[in-house]
Parts: C-alpha cells; sequence; structure tokens
C-alpha cells in the first residue's frame, strides 16, 4: 500500500473520519425522508465526538504509552554509541516560510541536541525522509541537522538518513548504518506515545544485537504537582 493511500485510509478510521461518515450518512438519509434512521447516525457521529474530545478519553488512551517509557535527564542518561532520532519534528520550509519551522514534536530535536552535548554518545543520527513529495526541498533530516547544529552539535558528528518515510523505513534503512559504526547501545529520540511503536519495530529489525535505550519526551499526560484535582475544563471536549 502506497503512503498517501494508507494515509486516506487512516483519514476514515479516525475519529474525524468516523463523525464525518456518521453524519454524511444521517444527512443523506434525512434528505431521503428516513429521519429516525437519520437521527440515529447524527446522535451517534455527536457522541463519538464527545467521547473523541474528552480530555479524560485522550489521557486514558496516550497514558499507557508514555508511562512504560518515562523521560530521561540527558545529564545523567546512560551513555551509548550513537544517538537515534526519528523524524517528525520540524515542519519543511514551505512557502511563505523562509526556514524550517519548530512544532509540536521538536522536543525531538531539543532533546537529541542535549544528549550529545552532555556527552551521552559521540554520534547523532538522524532518521526521516519526507512523508510527502516536497519538490526543491531537501528532506527533513537535512533541516534538522542544521538545527542541531546551530544547537551546538558539531555537523561532522551528524549522520543522515534520508530516505525513510514511516517507522518500519526508519528501522530499516538504520541499522546497515548502526553496524557500520559498531554500535553496541543507541539513545533512541522520538516522542512518548510512539516510542512503543519505534522499539518493537527497530528490536524487530536488530535482532537483540544493539541495545536501545529509550529516551522519551513530548509528554502529553502531565499531572499536578501538588496532587490536586483535575479542572473542570479537563472534563470536556476540546
Amino acid at each position: 500500500m502506497s503512503i498517501a493511500l494508507s494515509k486516506l485510509v487512516a483519514t476514515f478510521i479516525y475519529p474525524s473520519g468516523i463523525i464525518l461518515i456518521l453524519s454524511l450518512i444521517g444527512l443523506i438519509l434525512f434528505c431521503a425522508k428516513r429521519t429516525r434512521i437519520a437521527q440515529r447516525f447524527l446522535v451517534a457521529a455527536v457522541l463519538v465526538y464527545i467521547i473523541a474530545a474528552s480530555p479524560l478519553v485522550a489521557g486514558w488512551l496516550i497514558k499507557p504509552l508514555e508511562r512504560d517509557y518515562p523521560p530521561l535527564d540527558p545529564k545523567t542518561a546512560p551513555t551509548a554509541d550513537v544517538i537515534v532520532l526519528l523524524g517528525g519534528g520540524l515542519g519543511l520550509p514551505l512557502p511563505p516560510r523562509k526556514t524550517p519551522q519548530l512544532v509540536s514534536g521538536s522536543d525531538r530535536l531539543w532533546q537529541a541536541a542535549q544528549l550529545f552535548n552532555a556527552g551521552r554518545a559521540p554520534h547523532l543520527l538522524i532518521a526521516g525522509g519526507n512523508v510527502f513529495s516536497a519538490p526543491g526541498l531537501k528532506a527533513e533530516a537535512h533541516y534538522s541537522a542544521e538545527v542541531l547544529n546551530a544547537w551546538g552539535v558539531p555537523r561532522e558528528k551528524i549522520l543522515i538518513e534520508s530516505a525513510s518515510r514511516t517507522t518500519q523505513q526508519n528501522a530499516e534503512n538504520i541499522v546497515p548504518m548502526l553496524e557500520a559504526l559498531n554500535a553496541q547501545k543507541i539513545l533512541l529520540v522520538t516522542s512518548a506515545y510512539h516510542m512503543h511503536r519505534s522499539v518493537s519495530t527497530l528490536r524487530k529489525q536488530l535482532s537483540g544485537e544493539i541495545e536501545i535505550i529509550p529516551a522519551s519526551l513530548d509528554i502529553f499526560i502531565t499531572h499536578n504537582p501538588d496532587g490536586g484535582a483535575p479542572s473542570l475544563f479537563s472534563y470536556l471536549p476540546h
């Protein structure tokens, strides 16, 4: 299945896609004078929205993914042979942008830079091409390297894998690069909710030959430091 087709299919199984389908069916049935059945579809669409947009539900789904891989302090993290940074944390310099843009997942780049600058590994490998075609632009990994260089990582210490477009391709393409470096241990940097899939996918490719140390960040689920109850806003869809 092509990348574009897989993204299209995923759109219709996400809550927004389900809501759209239910609403369209309800509208069609309403126009066909099937009012009672139409109402059921429209009510179902509203219920899906309320559930999917609830921070409590989002927290219930994401928390197990983040809990197993807590964040590391770059200054005290274990040392490794290579820091592996998975792409997805940088916006391309598409017009009218003049430079790459930091986005919600850009914590990945900051964590990788902090780990390297703290002496946790002598090499930093960036994996990530452009998911969709972007004529005239370099792959995301190249722009990420520029940002990391500006944050103190020497360019000669950065390795780039720029052909991958999925997590599976990330894993397939970086294994030969890690083997060429004779890496025995890596610090894997990606968003906490993405770490489960990343570790699992990479382990299948590595066959247990290289130790993976998860270095999660981009944490969504937090709690009040004083242990207080969540605010009313936490229960409202948004």
